[in-house]
């Protein structure tokens, strides 16, 4: 399965966004993938942020938790 979702306030689940990406910038289009048993939604970061993304499981109540982070720290 892969497809789309809106992920509101995805940022508030980041505990580093401020470090990693700046300001929120609003809602985000995600990705969304399953593997196995497991879905996962994962965020594109988008200028004025860096770029990368962020990944979360989203659990079986429809909550996210972020499992990863990858992005460009550099410049």
């Amino acid at each position: 399965m892969r497809g789309y979702v809106r992920v509101p306030q995805f940022w508030y689940y980041a505990k580093t966004w401020d470090e990693l990406c700046g300001p929120p910038q609003g809602d985000a289009d995600a990705y969304v993938k399953t593997v196995g048993r497991q879905t996962f939604a994962i965020v594109p970061l988008q200028p004025p942020a860096r770029f990368g993304q962020i990944v979360f499981r989203v659990e079986d109540d429809g909550s996210l938790t972020q499992v990863d982070a990858c992005y460009d720290s550099s410049g």
